[in-house]
């Protein structure tokens, strides 16, 4: 038996729609009897798409603070619709025994229960649930949704982001996160430590048969729409659905759904909906190519390394490996080294990416100790993107990881796949992302060869070969998007590539705006899109755009923002580069070539 039960709430709720709450810490209003009211939606949305939940009793606050049920199931009604069941939120929240309310003072939750199948809204249901931070200021201007990527995450993260969520709160806004369906809940685990394994498939079979299927982004979609349905206090209030990395797809989706229901909707880090995640690997290698063309371009790069193109130059690394003995990190030709899949990940990182041209240089040359130099400096820039990491107790949440039943009053830290469901990851994927003629194989194949790669064509071989079975959701992919959207993008992120962003914008004719040494998520706080001071370009832009989605789009602070610095000279790389090399000038390392190759 797996650890939880097929339907879990989120929270240890139990109301009208499986909700419960403590009588002294509900946080909205409360009669005389002790029973809990939620906010009220006086208004439905006809365009949801999403059909209202009914239940026998809805509470509405009257102006002495006191509730009083309908004697309707299905209450008011405006234009023939349904009013809405509204949602209920309380602050005592608790999931996987641990007390969410560790993530945030302020964090309140709610839950509902919606059909497995949006389309048999008879059939078998779950509870889905959502943690809501509220506004700081006098006056809520509107819902910020914000979703999660991977797939698999739960976004439960987001409440620990302090600038990004606080500068949000005290513009107005009431921070929503709604974990994605099989994520917290319910939620989609196996026994197998390998969720790509055929054998995590077949106990996600054994649980949820057909069912597993309907873990997919169209259905997630369906039930962000279906919240803010219930959370909408007018149609006059503002509503933005914001997504990174794998959260844009799912806005987008969203979006597609439920064509007319938000005000604004934010893409940071694209991933397109006809995007082919296994060719993604070519797009990896030529935006390192486009790295290293950086330098071969600049006058003072090129001269050091003496290539006529960023394609020669990454050709000359592999060749290198494959023709001599280099030294460190060199156990054969290029594809038996993890090379690729370090420098992929150093690329994908600003700052760090600004030696790969050195350290590609210094591979070229195949001499052991210019390669053990790099070996050392490959650790040391790790050690530095690992240094500012929060601590592992302040993530304090996700599913109960021992046998002990009882909450973990010691306070003991979650493991770090807490925030992650890598079963729902392959079941995304499968369902929804992986197209039907992809080649992964050839991909993964193809990559070994690469001067840097994440892994994707991997990731998608492996699901297509245990997974590729399950039904392929029905979605117009091609639909331009009714609602205001933007676009954030980095030039050099290799989780969502900028070709991707592109083609996100293109599509629905959104403002794309381009981060040169940004980093993955260009709008949190830790991941680049700010100025060396401090100040967010990225947040500044968004919260613009979010107060009027129909101005134009001021984003000169980006072209202000550091730019890449192949010659390491920049004051905030000095640093870094005593860490990695131990000198200040890194490039003194690299003995001048005898005579140039072009």
């Amino acid at each position: 038996m797996l650890p939880f039960p097929r339907v879990r709430p989120l929270l240890l709720l139990s109301l009208t729609t499986a909700l419960a709450c403590s009588d002294d810490a509900a946080v909205t209003e409360t009669s005389d009897a002790g029973e809990t009211s939620g906010t009220t939606s006086p208004t439905t949305d006809p365009t949801t798409g999403a059909g209202p939940t009914t239940s026998s009793s809805t509470t509405d606050p009257d102006s002495s603070g006191e509730s009083e049920a309908d004697e309707s199931s299905t209450g008011d009604t405006t234009g023939g619709e349904p009013m809405p069941e509204p949602l209920l939120w309380q602050t005592d929240c608790e999931a996987g025994n641990y007390d969410l309310a560790r993530l945030h003072p302020d964090l309140e939750c709610t839950a509902m229960e919606v059909p497995l199948d949006w389309d048999a809204p008879d059939g078998e249901t779950i509870v889905v649930g959502a943690v809501r931070i509220p506004t700081t200021a006098d006056e809520r201007v509107g819902t910020f949704w914000a979703l999660d990527g991977g797939p698999g995450g739960s976004g439960l993260g987001y409440a620990l982001d302090d600038g990004w969520r606080e500068e949000l709160r005290a513009a107005g806004w009431d921070v929503i996160i709604p974990p994605h369906r099989g994520t917290f809940s319910p939620l989609l685990t196996c026994f197998s430590p390998d969720y790509l394994a055929v054998d995590c498939r077949l106990e996600l079979d054994d649980e949820w048969g057909d069912g597993l299927q309907h873990f997919n982004t169209v259905e997630a979609a369906r039930d962000v729409g279906e919240f803010i349905r219930r959370e909408r206090l007018s149609e006059d209030e503002a509503v933005v659905v914001y997504g990174v990395s794998y959260g844009t797809y799912w806005a987008q989706f969203y979006a597609g759904e439920f064509p007319t229901q938000a005000t604004a909707i934010i893409l940071d880090s694209a991933v397109p909906t006809t995007a082919d995640l296994a060719l993604e690997e070519y797009l990896v290698q030529d935006i390192a190519e486009q790295l290293l063309q950086a330098c071969v371009d600049d006058p003072v790069c090129g001269a050091r390394v003496g290539f006529e193109s960023g394609e020669a130059f990454s050709a000359a690394v592999i060749d290198a490996f494959d023709n001599g003995e280099c030294g460190a990190g060199d156990v054969g030709n290029w594809e038996d080294s993890n090379l690729r899949v370090l420098f992929g990940n150093l690329i994908n990182s600003r700052n760090t990416r600004n030696y790969i041209p050195l350290m590609a240089a210094m591979l070229t040359r195949c001499d052991p100790e210019l390669s053990s130099t790099v070996g050392g400096a490959i650790n040391g820039l790790f050690g530095q993107l690992g240094a500012p990491v929060r601590p592992t107790e302040r993530f304090p949440i996700g599913p109960p990881l021992v046998s002990d039943p009882e909450p973990l009053h010691d306070g003991s830290p979650p493991a770090p796949n807490s925030l992650f469901s890598g079963p729902l990851q392959s079941t995304v994927i499968a369902t929804t992302m992986l197209t039907a003629d992809a080649t992964p194989a050839q991909a993964e194949l193809d990559a070994s060869r690469h001067f840097a790669s994440l892994g994707f064509g991997t990731l998608m071989t492996r699901v297509q070969e245990s997974w590729d079975d399950l039904p392929k959701v029905e979605f117009d992919r091609d639909f331009e998007s009714q609602t205001p959207m933007l676009v954030f993008n980095a030039h050099y992120d290799l989780q969502t590539v900028f070709p991707w962003a592109e083609i996100v914008a293109a599509q629905h004719g959104a403002p794309l705006v381009e981060f040169a040494d940004g980093q993955h998520g260009v709008t949190l706080s830790n991941t680049g899109g700010k100025t060396l001071e401090g100040e967010s370009c990225a947040r500044e832009i968004m919260l613009a755009f979010v107060e009027d989605p129909e101005a134009p789009v001021d984003d000169d602070c980006a072209g202000e923002l550091p730019q890449i610095d192949v010659n390491l000279a920049r004051p905030d790389l000095a640093g870094m580069s005593m860490s990695a090399f131990g000198t200040d000038d890194p490039w003194s390392l690299l003995p001048p070539l005898e005579s140039p190759d072009f």
